[in-house]
Protein backbone atom coordinates (compact mmCIF):
# COMPACT_ATOMS: atom_id res chain seq x y z
CA UNK A 1 0.00 0.00 0.00
CA UNK A 2 1.39 3.64 -1.02
CA UNK A 3 1.39 5.55 2.17
CA UNK A 4 -0.77 8.51 1.99
CA UNK A 5 0.73 12.16 2.32
CA UNK A 6 -0.08 12.48 6.43
CA UNK A 7 1.56 8.96 6.68
CA UNK A 8 5.00 10.05 4.79
CA UNK A 9 5.27 13.57 6.65
CA UNK A 10 4.97 11.26 9.77
CA UNK A 11 7.66 8.41 9.14
CA UNK A 12 9.83 11.46 7.87
CA UNK A 13 9.56 13.69 11.15
CA UNK A 14 10.43 10.22 13.15
CA UNK A 15 13.54 9.68 10.77
CA UNK A 16 14.90 13.21 11.50
CA UNK A 17 14.18 12.81 14.55
CA UNK A 18 15.78 9.71 14.90
CA UNK A 19 19.11 11.08 13.08
CA UNK A 20 19.25 13.70 15.72
CA UNK A 21 19.13 11.38 18.79
CA UNK A 22 21.80 9.21 16.91
CA UNK A 23 24.07 12.00 16.62
CA UNK A 24 23.26 13.73 20.41
CA UNK A 25 23.98 10.06 21.84
CA UNK A 26 27.27 9.86 19.84
CA UNK A 27 28.06 13.18 21.57
CA UNK A 28 27.43 12.03 24.71
CA UNK A 29 28.80 9.00 24.54
CA UNK A 30 32.13 9.54 22.93
CA UNK A 31 33.07 12.48 25.73
CA UNK A 32 34.68 10.18 27.58
CA UNK A 33 37.95 8.55 27.33
CA UNK A 34 38.70 5.25 29.75
CA UNK A 35 41.73 3.57 30.50
CA UNK A 36 39.72 0.01 31.78
CA UNK A 37 41.20 -3.52 30.61
CA UNK A 38 40.31 -5.62 28.06
CA UNK A 39 37.78 -7.50 29.63
CA UNK A 40 35.80 -4.15 29.72
CA UNK A 41 34.35 -2.31 26.96
CA UNK A 42 34.26 1.71 27.43
CA UNK A 43 31.68 2.21 24.76
CA UNK A 44 29.46 -0.67 26.82
CA UNK A 45 30.23 1.36 29.66
CA UNK A 46 29.09 5.12 28.14
CA UNK A 47 25.98 3.25 26.46
CA UNK A 48 24.94 1.99 29.51
CA UNK A 49 25.35 4.87 31.27
CA UNK A 50 22.83 6.87 28.88
CA UNK A 51 20.53 5.34 28.74
CA UNK A 52 20.31 3.69 32.09
CA UNK A 53 21.94 5.84 34.04
CA UNK A 54 23.73 2.69 35.94
CA UNK A 55 26.43 0.13 35.18
CA UNK A 56 28.02 -2.16 37.91
CA UNK A 57 31.76 -3.57 37.88
CA UNK A 58 32.47 -6.72 39.02
CA UNK A 59 35.14 -9.91 38.90
CA UNK A 60 34.00 -12.74 36.66
CA UNK A 61 36.60 -15.33 35.86
CA UNK A 62 39.34 -13.41 37.47
CA UNK A 63 38.79 -10.34 35.36
CA UNK A 64 36.69 -6.92 35.65
CA UNK A 65 33.71 -6.93 33.83
CA UNK A 66 30.97 -4.33 33.60
CA UNK A 67 27.15 -5.31 32.75
CA UNK A 68 24.00 -3.46 32.63
CA UNK A 69 21.76 -3.87 36.19
CA UNK A 70 19.68 -2.36 38.76
CA UNK A 71 19.43 -2.54 42.88
CA UNK A 72 17.37 -5.97 44.17
CA UNK A 73 17.05 -5.17 47.93
CA UNK A 74 16.35 -2.18 50.34
CA UNK A 75 19.31 0.91 50.07
CA UNK A 76 21.62 1.60 52.48
CA UNK A 77 21.36 5.36 53.83
CA UNK A 78 22.31 7.23 51.37
CA UNK A 79 20.21 5.62 48.54
CA UNK A 80 22.08 2.90 47.09
CA UNK A 81 21.01 -0.73 46.93
CA UNK A 82 23.11 -3.07 49.06
CA UNK A 83 22.16 -6.27 46.54
CA UNK A 84 22.24 -5.71 42.88
CA UNK A 85 21.21 -8.09 39.68
CA UNK A 86 23.23 -8.05 36.83
CA UNK A 87 22.24 -9.48 33.32
CA UNK A 88 24.06 -9.58 29.79
CA UNK A 89 21.73 -10.37 26.37
CA UNK A 90 23.16 -13.54 26.20
CA UNK A 91 21.47 -14.36 29.64
CA UNK A 92 24.02 -14.40 31.28
CA UNK A 93 23.28 -12.58 35.22
CA UNK A 94 23.95 -12.68 38.77
CA UNK A 95 23.21 -11.67 42.20
CA UNK A 96 25.66 -9.45 44.10
CA UNK A 97 26.55 -7.30 46.72
CA UNK A 98 27.96 -4.00 47.41
CA UNK A 99 31.06 -6.43 48.58
CA UNK A 100 32.11 -7.62 45.55
CA UNK A 101 31.00 -4.73 42.94
CA UNK A 102 30.59 -1.72 42.41
CA UNK A 103 27.82 0.75 40.76
CA UNK A 104 28.73 3.57 38.64
CA UNK A 105 26.39 6.44 38.14
CA UNK A 106 26.06 8.25 35.07
CA UNK A 107 25.56 12.08 36.86
CA UNK A 108 25.52 13.34 40.36
CA UNK A 109 21.64 12.62 39.73
CA UNK A 110 21.82 9.15 38.93
CA UNK A 111 19.90 9.79 35.79
CA UNK A 112 20.07 8.14 32.06
CA UNK A 113 21.02 11.17 29.68
CA UNK A 114 18.56 9.48 27.25
CA UNK A 115 15.73 11.66 28.13
CA UNK A 116 17.69 15.11 27.79
CA UNK A 117 18.73 14.09 24.30
CA UNK A 118 15.24 12.66 23.49
CA UNK A 119 14.14 16.13 24.19
CA UNK A 120 16.91 18.05 22.33
CA UNK A 121 16.28 15.48 19.01
CA UNK A 122 12.96 16.58 19.02
CA UNK A 123 13.24 20.27 19.01
CA UNK A 124 16.30 20.28 16.40
CA UNK A 125 14.50 17.68 14.20
CA UNK A 126 11.13 19.90 14.56
CA UNK A 127 13.26 23.12 13.40
CA UNK A 128 14.72 20.78 10.83
CA UNK A 129 11.10 20.15 8.80
CA UNK A 130 9.84 24.00 9.53
CA UNK A 131 13.52 24.54 7.29
CA UNK A 132 12.85 22.06 4.64
CA UNK A 133 9.67 22.94 4.40
CA UNK A 134 10.24 26.93 4.56
CA UNK A 135 13.08 25.58 1.62
CA UNK A 136 10.53 23.82 -0.48
CA UNK A 137 8.57 26.73 -0.37
CA UNK A 138 10.79 28.48 -2.92
CA UNK A 139 9.93 26.34 -5.15
CA UNK A 140 6.06 26.61 -5.32
CA UNK A 141 5.11 29.91 -3.53
CA UNK A 142 1.76 29.69 -4.67
CA UNK A 143 -1.44 27.86 -4.33
CA UNK A 144 -3.84 26.70 -7.07
CA UNK A 145 -7.46 26.85 -6.83
CA UNK A 146 -9.07 23.99 -8.83
CA UNK A 147 -12.37 22.93 -9.33
CA UNK A 148 -13.47 18.85 -8.28
CA UNK A 149 -12.89 17.89 -12.15
CA UNK A 150 -9.34 18.96 -12.21
CA UNK A 151 -8.19 18.64 -8.72
CA UNK A 152 -5.99 15.43 -9.74
CA UNK A 153 -4.10 17.41 -12.53
CA UNK A 154 -3.37 19.96 -10.19
CA UNK A 155 -1.98 17.55 -7.76
CA UNK A 156 0.20 15.78 -10.65
CA UNK A 157 1.31 19.12 -11.24
CA UNK A 158 2.37 19.93 -8.01
CA UNK A 159 3.83 16.16 -7.31
CA UNK A 160 5.72 17.04 -10.26
CA UNK A 161 7.10 20.34 -9.47
CA UNK A 162 8.33 18.34 -5.78
CA UNK A 163 10.16 16.00 -8.16
CA UNK A 164 11.75 18.35 -9.89
CA UNK A 165 10.38 17.82 -13.27
CA UNK A 166 11.78 20.44 -16.03
CA UNK A 167 8.41 19.74 -18.36
CA UNK A 168 4.82 19.35 -17.11
CA UNK A 169 2.83 18.14 -20.09
CA UNK A 170 -1.09 19.92 -20.51
CA UNK A 171 -3.56 18.17 -22.16
CA UNK A 172 -5.88 19.22 -24.33
CA UNK A 173 -8.94 19.19 -22.40
CA UNK A 174 -6.96 21.77 -19.87
CA UNK A 175 -9.26 24.65 -18.98
CA UNK A 176 -6.87 27.26 -17.79
CA UNK A 177 -9.74 29.38 -16.89
CA UNK A 178 -10.91 26.43 -14.41
CA UNK A 179 -7.18 27.60 -12.63
CA UNK A 180 -6.61 30.58 -9.83
CA UNK A 181 -3.23 31.28 -9.01
CA UNK A 182 -2.74 32.57 -5.72
CA UNK A 183 0.66 33.79 -4.57
CA UNK A 184 1.36 32.78 -0.83
CA UNK A 185 4.75 35.59 -1.12
CA UNK A 186 6.85 32.51 0.15
CA UNK A 187 9.48 33.54 -2.48
CA UNK A 188 9.92 37.36 -1.07
CA UNK A 189 12.91 37.16 0.38
CA UNK A 190 11.77 38.87 3.24
CA UNK A 191 9.96 35.55 4.13
CA UNK A 192 12.83 33.47 4.25
CA UNK A 193 13.76 32.59 7.45
CA UNK A 194 15.84 29.39 6.92
CA UNK A 195 19.14 31.45 8.19
CA UNK A 196 17.45 32.69 11.14
CA UNK A 197 15.96 29.25 11.83
CA UNK A 198 19.41 27.77 11.78
CA UNK A 199 20.97 29.54 13.38
CA UNK A 200 18.59 28.75 16.81
CA UNK A 201 18.77 25.36 15.65
CA UNK A 202 22.53 25.76 16.35
CA UNK A 203 22.39 27.70 19.79
CA UNK A 204 19.89 24.51 20.81
CA UNK A 205 22.57 22.50 19.87
CA UNK A 206 25.06 24.66 21.60
CA UNK A 207 22.88 24.67 24.94
CA UNK A 208 22.71 20.64 24.84
CA UNK A 209 26.58 20.25 24.67
CA UNK A 210 26.60 22.10 27.27
CA UNK A 211 24.34 20.18 29.33
CA UNK A 212 26.28 17.58 28.80
CA UNK A 213 29.87 19.34 29.38
CA UNK A 214 30.89 19.85 25.97
CA UNK A 215 32.45 23.08 24.95
CA UNK A 216 30.95 24.93 22.01
CA UNK A 217 33.24 26.57 19.70
CA UNK A 218 30.54 29.61 18.65
CA UNK A 219 31.44 29.88 14.84
CA UNK A 220 29.16 32.26 14.91
CA UNK A 221 30.11 35.37 16.99
CA UNK A 222 31.48 37.69 14.96
CA UNK A 223 33.71 40.19 17.82
CA UNK A 224 36.94 38.74 19.56
CA UNK A 225 36.23 36.82 22.62
CA UNK A 226 38.72 38.17 25.77
CA UNK A 227 40.19 35.97 28.75
CA UNK A 228 37.77 37.02 31.38
CA UNK A 229 34.67 36.32 29.31
CA UNK A 230 36.10 32.83 28.06
CA UNK A 231 36.27 32.30 32.08
CA UNK A 232 32.81 33.41 32.91
CA UNK A 233 31.20 31.49 30.09
CA UNK A 234 32.93 27.98 31.00
CA UNK A 235 32.15 28.55 34.79
CA UNK A 236 29.10 26.86 33.83
CA UNK A 237 30.78 24.34 31.42
CA UNK A 238 33.08 22.72 34.14
CA UNK A 239 30.18 22.44 36.93
CA UNK A 240 28.01 20.41 33.85
CA UNK A 241 31.36 18.47 33.41
CA UNK A 242 32.12 17.84 37.07
CA UNK A 243 28.45 16.29 37.42
CA UNK A 244 29.30 13.55 34.97
CA UNK A 245 32.80 13.07 35.82
CA UNK A 246 32.28 12.98 40.03
CA UNK A 247 30.44 9.79 39.86
CA UNK A 248 32.72 7.98 37.31
CA UNK A 249 35.94 9.47 39.32
CA UNK A 250 34.11 7.90 42.24
CA UNK A 251 33.18 4.55 41.45
CA UNK A 252 36.71 4.09 39.37
CA UNK A 253 38.31 4.69 43.12
CA UNK A 254 36.53 2.11 44.39
CA UNK A 255 37.05 -0.04 41.77
CA UNK A 256 41.11 0.44 42.14
CA UNK A 257 40.30 -0.15 45.80
CA UNK A 258 38.59 -2.80 45.84
CA UNK A 259 39.53 -5.21 42.94
CA UNK A 260 43.16 -3.67 42.28
CA UNK A 261 45.00 -7.14 42.27
CA UNK A 262 42.86 -7.85 38.94
CA UNK A 263 44.05 -4.58 37.28
CA UNK A 264 47.46 -3.62 35.79
CA UNK A 265 46.87 0.13 35.66
CA UNK A 266 44.11 1.83 37.71
CA UNK A 267 40.10 2.55 36.08
CA UNK A 268 40.68 6.03 35.17
CA UNK A 269 37.89 8.58 33.35
CA UNK A 270 38.82 11.48 31.49
CA UNK A 271 36.99 13.77 29.09
CA UNK A 272 37.93 14.19 26.04
CA UNK A 273 36.98 17.77 25.42
CA UNK A 274 38.24 19.10 28.28
CA UNK A 275 38.20 22.62 28.50
CA UNK A 276 41.35 23.74 29.07
CA UNK A 277 42.69 21.44 25.68
CA UNK A 278 39.31 22.72 23.78
CA UNK A 279 39.75 26.35 24.40
CA UNK A 280 42.97 27.30 25.75
CA UNK A 281 45.23 26.89 22.64
CA UNK A 282 43.23 28.93 20.79
CA UNK A 283 44.21 32.19 23.12
CA UNK A 284 47.30 34.65 22.79
CA UNK A 285 48.52 34.83 26.13
CA UNK A 286 50.12 38.35 25.37
CA UNK A 287 46.63 40.14 23.82
CA UNK A 288 44.21 37.63 26.55
CA UNK A 289 41.98 37.02 23.89
CA UNK A 290 40.71 34.11 22.01
CA UNK A 291 40.19 34.31 17.99
CA UNK A 292 37.25 32.76 16.58
CA UNK A 293 39.43 32.91 13.25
Amino acid sequence: MIPNKETRALARNLTTSDTWLERLQLAAVSRIQWNLPDTVDPLYVERELFFNGRVIFFIADGSLVALSGFGSSKPNLYGIPLVRTVNAKNGFTAQLTNENSVIMYNNTLKRPTAPLAIDYAIRLANLDRIIELNANAQKTPYIIKATKENELSVRNAYAALDNNEEFIAITEDFQPDALEVLNTGANNGSNWVGLQLRTLQQSILDEYMLNIGIASANTQKAERLITSEVAASNGGLLIYQESFMAPRRNAAKFINDRFGNYLKEPVEPKFVSDVVNYILPGMNPAEGVLSNG
